[in-house]
């Protein structure tokens, strides 16, 4: 009984953790966003730079990742 007490709290301890925490796919789209936002501030304004900027910021949240936190680094 313990045992499956034990292995219960531990698997939704696990899960709950794991929700703070992007996955890698989703740390480098956030990275690229960010990275292209700086060069858009920056005053790179070409059709390619901005392009690229939705196409991710799309896949950003067809993915689902806004759910995860992300840190500046």
């Amino acid at each position: 009984m313990k045992r499956i007490i034990g292995m219960v709290l531990f698997t939704s301890h696990a899960a709950l953790a794991q929700g703070n925490y992007p996955t890698a796919e989703c740390q480098w789209t956030w990275d690229r966003i960010q990275h292209l936002k700086k060069q858009i501030a920056a005053g790179d304004n070409l059709a390619p730079t901005r392009r690229e900027y939705h196409q991710r910021l799309a896949e950003f949240r067809q993915k689902r990742c806004a759910r995860f936190s992300y840190r500046q680094r």
